[in-house]
């Protein structure tokens, strides 16, 4: 990852090069990771490893969706509690005023 604060590229680091495609990367890494002579317990070692990104990736992303659907949460009940000062201080204004 390239700090943004060293040489002020920020994301920049994330933009692929023209003509890039994931589907022929993909297919290049199977192709490579398939080439390789490997014994059985470094294929098992490999898939293990493959199990546990996907399930992190999986955690990660019910994280961020979940702490969305808070942040959502949080400001729907934000939006009530500010209709009801609403509320409260048009009747403490009209209340006033009649006196």
């Amino acid at each position: 990852v390239v700090s943004t604060q060293s040489t002020g590229n920020g994301v920049k680091a994330l933009d692929w090069p023209e003509g890039f495609s994931t589907a022929d990367s993909k297919k290049l890494y199977k192709e490579r990771l398939n080439s390789l002579e490997l014994t059985r317990e470094q294929k098992d070692s490999i898939i293990r490893i493959k199990m546990k990104v996907f399930e992190l990736n999986n955690k990660l992303i019910k994280e961020v969706t979940h702490s969305q659907i808070s942040k959502d949460v949080a400001w729907k009940y934000l939006e009530r509690v500010l209709f009801v000062l609403c509320l409260i201080v048009a009747f403490l204004v009209l209340w006033f005023s009649r006196k």
